[in-house]
């Protein structure tokens, strides 16, 4: 036991690793047109998680009446914020950490290809962050994606 306490007064990050392991830089798989999407999530002084686009594979539309242009919101049901770029835009929040499940929780994700919030929740295995979005709260009616920890 002293061993142990021990251990735990020298190494103190490890009774909290699993927390902020969802910290830093995350890559999705590649969507059907090859994009992908980079997010930042940190935590916020309310003790709950958030992620940022910082970034796409292809972030300029290829074709079609925006072409050349940065992508936007446009499938947004707010009219408003149809024209606003998807870099910068706050996707993933809210989400809380599930110390007895070691998950997360609670949270939404905003799928700009659908224009649709849906409610979230995370699980991390070492460098890979499966997150799934659903439609009711339970997680019954829903997708999970397979992102990455992403290094640059």
């Amino acid at each position: 036991m002293k061993k142990l306490c021990l251990l735990f007064f020298l190494f103190p990050n490890l009774l909290f690793a699993a927390r902020e392991d969802i910290l830093g830089k995350w890559i999705s798989s590649k969507h059907k047109d090859g994009n992908q999407i980079i997010i930042e999530i940190r935590e916020k002084e309310d003790g709950k998680f958030y992620g940022t686009m910082i970034g796409q594979t292809i972030p300029l539309y290829q074709d079609g009446e925006f072409q050349g242009q940065e992508k936007m919101d446009l499938k947004n049901p707010d009219e408003s914020l149809r024209k606003r770029k998807l870099v910068g835009l706050e996707m993933l929040y809210s989400l809380t950490y599930q110390e007895d499940a070691n998950r997360y929780r609670d949270g939404r994700v905003y799928v700009p290809g659908m224009g649709k919030t849906l409610y979230a929740s995370v699980q991390i295995e070492k460098d890979v962050m499966k997150i799934k979005g659903s439609f009711d709260k339970s997680g019954i009616i829903g997708k999970t994606q397979i992102w990455n920890r992403y290094e640059k």
